[in-house]
């Protein structure tokens, strides 16, 4: 019965997002982004110009129907990411812009779970923040431990950023959010940990770049390089980074030069190949990396973690991993 009802609710929700978009002539995500703003936030529809009183009057009838409010919190998150990846069928989203699968999500948690163990309080920044969903999944799983967690995130694209604050508001969190380029500037404070599931590609202002290290010997410069050096820039002392990078990060062009940057600026502690049955091809393969920050408490692991998780399909390898993991954490990671 449950099932059934979050099933309608689903159909009611495409079916407004459909509607706003022959009357709007707005893209798919636009009316997502419209269709929750308004059942979040009734009285913007009420005072919305843009709508003749029959446009208004279906929608209220829709949203009506629809009554999130009728639903736990869960489920109305849940409905939420699904109209978010029932958008990539629709309309063509770069592979930068997807989603942080939960899978990866979980790995990313379970490490930082580990790491900041004993730290009752902690800054913690998405630099990529997208639409939220990484930095989503580390609040739920630390919200179980009573942190006091202070969160930031950051995205250039609006549209990306609309979906994190819709998102921010369905689970209840408050958010720092800000639409900036990552690589320019930050309004940040130091933080103890920084993530990212990391955009792959060149950036394209490479007058930005002249001040980092990781920029390339000529022409573009690789984003992920860049934010991974302003990252460092932006951490506490024992400072945590940990990003989702492809696996030829360090073999590809300019990737000695960022591995010499970071042997300059931080200890590189661990790269971990995802499992091979998270991705669909091989090209498309990431590894988490994990970096800190020199500090009092901070040295170079005696080993630094090079590993890859076993396929995910096999249970009982993947647990002992995972188990060597915290083992090894425990071990070389102070913060």
């Amino acid at each position: 019965m449950e099932f059934a009802n979050i099933e309608e609710k689903n159909t009611l929700l495409k079916e407004a997002c459909e509607y706003l978009q022959e009357k709007t002539d707005c893209n798919y995500y636009e009316a997502l982004i419209e269709t929750f703003s308004n059942i979040l936030e009734p009285d913007e529809l009420a005072n919305n110009e843009l709508y003749d009183t029959q446009v208004k009057q279906n929608l209220i009838q829709y949203y009506q129907k629809i009554d999130l409010t009728s639903i736990p919190k869960q489920q109305q998150v849940l409905l939420f990411e699904y109209m978010i990846l029932a958008g990539y069928r629709t309309q063509v989203i770069h592979v930068n812009q997807q989603m942080t699968p939960d899978a990866i999500c979980l790995l990313v948690c379970y490490i930082l779970e580990k790491i900041f163990a004993k730290q009752k309080q902690i800054t913690l920044t998405d630099i990529t923040v997208g639409t939220g969903n990484l930095l989503f999944k580390i609040c739920e799983r630390f919200k179980t431990y009573n942190k006091d967690l202070i969160l930031s995130g950051i995205d250039n694209d609006d549209t990306q950023l609309t979906l994190a604050s819709l998102g921010m508001q369905l689970h209840d969190l408050n958010i720092n959010l800000y639409h900036q380029d990552a690589v320019d500037t930050l309004k940040l404070t130091l933080q103890d940990a920084i993530v990212g599931d990391l955009p792959v590609g060149y950036y394209p202002l490479d007058q930005r770049t002249k001040d980092f290290k990781t920029k390339a010997t000529s022409g573009h410069s690789y984003t992920h390089h860049l934010l991974i050096e302003q990252s460092l820039r932006y951490l506490k002392p024992n400072g945590i980074a940990l990003f989702v990078v492809p696996n030829d990060l360090f073999t590809k062009n300019e990737g000695k030069q960022l591995l010499h940057f970071i042997n300059e600026n931080a200890y590189l502690q661990a790269c971990l190949q995802l499992p091979d049955d998270m991705f669909s091809n091989a090209k498309s393969q990431k590894s988490l990396l994990l970096l800190q920050k020199p500090g009092q408490l901070a040295s170079q692991a005696q080993q630094v973690l090079l590993a890859k998780f076993p396929q995910l399909k096999a249970q009982d390898d993947f647990g002992a991993f995972v188990a060597q993991i915290e083992s090894w954490i425990t071990q070389n990671i102070f913060v």
